[in-house]
């Protein structure tokens, strides 16, 4: 790799017309070899200004304010890209851009050796059904190489095939999600599965990137269950067709054909109707990507489980707990849905454990209620990160929009207490099937109070805790 330089970074620059000029001490120019130093090696390169070391390329991007430039000459940036001068604030010269995140985005490639050229990129993007998707992905794809498929989604990043840590955002940020290919491709992955949001699709955050295909996630009802892919990333091309059916002989399972050939039956670990098209989806990409239709690494989707999403606790006899996302009226509703396709024909008792956030989309509390409403029979209304607002005051309003008559209603603000009131409520109608949905939290280990993080246990752990796994 020849050395990333301030003249190679405003050479880049120019060739994709973002450059506007060169700030530097003697003024502004468009020719870098009039900036002293411009043929020096970038060491590092960010858009945190705490993270500035000798020879750092800054980023300055988003929420700026120019007094956190003060003083920074002294931990020795050698250059800032940004959309506006700053010599005001630090002698060091600067790269003034059109648009910082498209500059950003192609120097941070080219920094870290463009590692994107080294993996088959699989993008993911839509509306709803993206983590799962990525992960049923993922799983196929890290199976047929031995474990050398990379994952970038909301939940987890995994970057050596094996390790997996808690993500921050759907999307990382450009150079940090070419600082982890870097790391994934030095660790021999060939593959990477990244869940793209819907915005980072259209914005500079996946500019420079060679897609080989994406999936565009429609974000349905989850009643339909055919599902396509394409080779091209942004040609629209779907040429191959994944459809799912039920299985005859298995309530559970279902059955793929790609282009009308058998792929044969499949179980998940996670069920819904939904994640059935979320199924058909991942095995129509993998076959994209080379995997063959005979392949044992398609049914790697079978040993897939999201945290968070439809994730099923069982402890033996009469009573399951499902902890899951839902929240809102559609994935609520695909929840109760789902308690009643799996278990219909034992007259479940359903029982809803469910918040909803403060300060924002308010719409939603009834929603959830009335994807539930008249097929649950009992209601615990709970702590869902209230932020500023009153929890009790959030979970009386939707204990309100319960119109079923016989359905049993309960306000417990502690989100703990709540699910350990509707297992123990479970176990007393022992007679019943009970089905216990937990829903809004997911995975999630915290809950917004007063515009703080304050720690929680979490859902599952919670209900393994209480049901003595």
């Amino acid at each position: 790799m020849s050395a990333f330089t301030i003249a190679t970074a405003a050479q880049l620059l120019e060739r994709h017309h973002l450059l506007r000029e060169i700030i530097h001490t003697g003024g502004w120019t468009l020719d870098a070899s009039d900036v002293p130093g411009a043929d020096n090696p970038i060491a590092a390169v960010t858009y945190d200004t705490r993270t500035v070391a000798p020879g750092s390329m800054l980023f300055v991007k988003g929420r700026f304010r120019p007094e956190f430039l003060d003083g920074i000459d002294g931990r020795g940036l050698a250059v800032y890209v940004a959309e506006n001068d700053h010599s005001d604030r630090t002698a060091a010269p600067g790269l003034i851009v059109d648009d910082v995140h498209k500059a950003m985005s192609l120097l941070s490639a080219e920094f870290y050796d463009r590692p994107q050229d080294e993996l088959t990129v699989i993008g993911i993007t839509g509306t709803k059904g993206k983590t799962t998707t990525a992960y049923l992905v993922h799983a196929i794809l890290n199976d047929y190489s031995n474990q050398r498929a990379a994952l970038f989604s909301s939940e987890q990043t995994c970057l050596d095939g094996r390790t997996y840590t808690d993500s921050k955002l759907t999307t990382p940020e450009s150079l940090d999600a070419f600082r982890m290919m870097r790391q994934a491709a030095d660790n021999g992955m060939r593959y990477l599965v990244m869940e793209v949001s819907s915005q980072a699709y259209q914005d500079a955050a996946m500019a420079d990137v060679p897609v080989a295909q994406y999936a565009f996630l429609d974000g349905t009802d989850g009643n339909g269950t055919d599902s396509t892919a394409g080779t091209d990333s942004r040609s629209g091309a779907r040429d191959l067709f994944v459809a799912a059916r039920p299985d005859p002989h298995n309530r559970m399972g279902f059955l793929l054909t790609a282009d009308g050939a058998e792929l044969g039956p499949f179980e998940l670990a996670m069920p819904g109707t939904f994640n059935i098209a979320n199924a058909a989806a991942a095995v129509a990409m993998a076959l994209k990507a080379g995997v063959p239709a005979t392949d044992p690494a398609i049914h790697a989707i079978e040993r897939v489980s999201v945290p968070g999403r439809m994730e099923r606790i069982t402890a033996g006899g009469n009573l399951v707990v499902y902890v899951d996302f839902a929240h809102n009226y559609l994935s609520c509703k695909a929840l109760v849905d789902e308690a009643l396709r799996a278990y219909g024909d034992r007259n479940p008792r359903i029982t809803l454990v469910a918040g909803s956030t403060g300060g924002k989309a308010i719409d939603r509390r009834e929603g959830i209620v009335k994807g539930a409403d008249g097929r649950a029979e009992a209601f615990y209304f709970t702590l869902d990160d209230p932020n500023f607002e009153d929890p009790t005051a959030i979970a009386e309003q939707m204990r309100s929009y319960v119109t079923d008559p016989r359905a049993e209603t309960h306000v417990i603000v502690p989100r703990e207490d709540a699910i350990r009131a509707a297992i123990e409520d479970a176990r007393r109608h022992a007679d019943r099937f009970n089905v216990v949905l937990l829903a809004g939290k997911g995975h999630e280990r915290r809950n917004i109070i007063n515009g703080k993080p304050v720690p929680y246990e979490g859902d599952a752990p919670i209900a393994r805790r209480l049901l003595g796994l």
